[in-house]
């Protein structure tokens, strides 16, 4: 097995982010290899979140994106790492190892975002009204086509 020495320059200021998380891989360190990700994707998630809910009059909650990241760091990082051992332990052990990764990540994708927006609208009063408000205003937008395409398709008929 390969030694790494801690002392030498890490890897990851001379192959960039993914050769970081390589090297952060091979240097037996997955949780960090998870939670960093994670943090980056909840930060950014809230960036979005505040971008499009928030009236352009009230400031930035910087406070609030530093939260969101601690979570997905801390809870988030360390459950998603728990689920993909328990994948690997126990979903298509056998198999084309394309297929099994490609089921793997998707099951991941769709399972955290479900349990994630899931958590996020529960504790989230304004994300919550953003929500009901988007799941409203979708809903009268398909009420308004479907009885246009009535109108349409049934005279002729």
């Amino acid at each position: 097995m390969q030694q790494f020495s801690l002392s030498a320059q890490p890897r990851f200021l001379r192959y960039g982010i993914l050769g970081g998380r390589i090297t952060l891989k091979r240097l037996g360190a997955p949780l960090i290899c998870k939670a960093i990700p994670t943090a980056v994707g909840f930060a950014f998630g809230d960036c979005l979140t505040q971008y499009l809910n928030k009236p352009r009059e009230e400031a930035y909650d910087w406070s609030r994106t530093a939260k969101m990241g601690a979570l997905g760091a801390a809870v988030a990082g360390p459950i998603g790492l728990w689920f993909f051992r328990w994948m690997n332990a126990n979903l298509l052990t056998q198999g084309p190892a394309g297929l099994a990764m490609g089921v793997k990540v998707l099951l991941d994708q769709v399972l955290g975002c479900i349990l994630w927006q899931a958590a996020f609208l529960s504790i989230h009063e304004p994300y919550r009204m953003a929500a009901g408000q988007l799941i409203k205003n979708t809903s009268e937008s398909l009420q308004g086509q479907t009885s246009s395409l009535r109108k349409r398709i049934l005279p002729a008929v």
